[in-house]
């Protein structure tokens, strides 16, 4: 990586300066490009790329442990690798923007040398580094993070593979993550570097990159609005709210919720003859009988806020839970996941 660097403060950005041919492993994947704040190593190629505007991100900030677990109970951030359960220790919960890239770096280069070059990069760009390990203090990383967050990568000359393949190695790997404290909202970085995984004669010994870049800011408003409810509950019988938090394993309503709740409150006040079934929905995380009953519980605090708190007459809202039994995602990805846990709106026909 070359050691001259630019800052450009009105966008808060930096780049690695790419200088001379391109390496002989392959091109970046059509439709990818560097994120504008980190760029990549010199000469590296992008190989995955996931961009979502809004969505929840773990971001570890201690040992990813492994161990035997019940099949049955995945605590959450968990995910299972047979009957290996792998869970970080330490960790925070992240909503904003979220960019993943998967980087393939040339031969030759050393973890610790791609590592070193970020770690300088993020700290003179004003980043806080909240954690940092290597080796088997972050073996389980890749095991995690490959499973947790999939997608398929496809490799020049080798099968398609999943991310999962593509991370899940212990070997000389190093972990940061860090801060970069804005008014505006914070930015996250999550930095996974080892040289494993992959058993292909053009790829095994190379540097990998996991770079993740997660921007802190609230959800784009307006969504969520009485006409926006009324239009879709009147044209596909139902709507789905996102807006609604509940406390995790819990039906107690978060704070943050209320906006939203006031705007369906509106819409009842608004159109005073319609009624509502308040369905709870889960993602498939945990047992069919207990996610069910949460969604119950978590559907009938909905009504019993604006019933209690909204004067709502209670003959217009019906409460009822589902669980995992009617995703609109995989239940295989963490953003998939964050999309079937919802509320939803159905209307009561007379």
């Amino acid at each position: 990586m070359r050691k001259k660097f630019i800052v450009i403060l009105a966008l808060i950005t930096f780049v690695f300066l790419i200088r001379g041919p391109v390496q002989a492993i392959g091109e970046d994947v059509p439709g990818t490009y560097d994120h504008p704040l980190v760029s990549r190593y010199a000469d590296s190629i992008i190989f995955g790329y996931e961009e979502l505007a809004f969505d929840e991100y773990i971001l570890v900030l201690g040992k990813v442990k492994r161990e035997l677990g019940d099949l049955d109970e995945v605590p959450h951030p968990g995910y299972y690798l047979g009957r290996t359960l792998f869970i970080p220790t330490e960790y925070k919960t992240l909503e904003g923007k979220v960019t993943k890239i998967t980087y393939l770096v040339p031969e030759g280069r050393s973890t610790l040398e791609i590592f070193r070059n970020y770690e300088n990069e993020l700290r003179n760009s004003g980043f806080e580094i909240l954690y940092t390990g290597d080796r088997e203090a972050v073996a389980s990383f890749g095991d995690w993070h490959g499973g947790y967050y999939p997608f398929e990568i496809p490799l020049s000359g080798v099968r398609t593979a999943s991310r999962g393949n593509y991370l899940r190695s212990s070997n000389d790997a190093r972990l940061l993550t860090g801060v970069l404290p804005r008014p505006e909202g914070d930015i996250y970085v999550s930095l996974y570097v080892h040289n494993g995984g992959i058993t292909s004669p053009t790829h095994s010994a190379l540097g990998k990159v996991q770079l993740d870049i997660i921007e802190v800011a609230p959800m784009e408003e307006g969504l969520v609005s009485v006409d926006s409810m009324y239009e879709g509950i009147n044209r596909e019988g139902s709507i789905a709210i996102y807006g609604i938090e509940f406390v995790f394993d819990s039906a107690e309503i978060e704070e943050t919720s209320e906006p939203v709740l006031t705007e369906i409150r509106n819409l009842l006040t608004e159109f005073p003859g319609l009624k509502l079934y308040v369905v709870g929905h889960t993602d498939d995380t945990g047992s069919l009988e207990y996610n069910i009953g949460l969604s119950e519980r978590r559907a009938q605090a909905v009504v019993d806020y604006l019933v209690n708190i909204f004067g709502v007459s209670p003959d217009r809202l019906i409460a009822r839970g589902v669980g995992p039994l009617a995703p609109v995602a995989s239940n295989e990805t963490e953003a998939g996941r964050a999309k079937n846990r919802r509320v939803e709106l159905v209307k009561q026909l007379d």
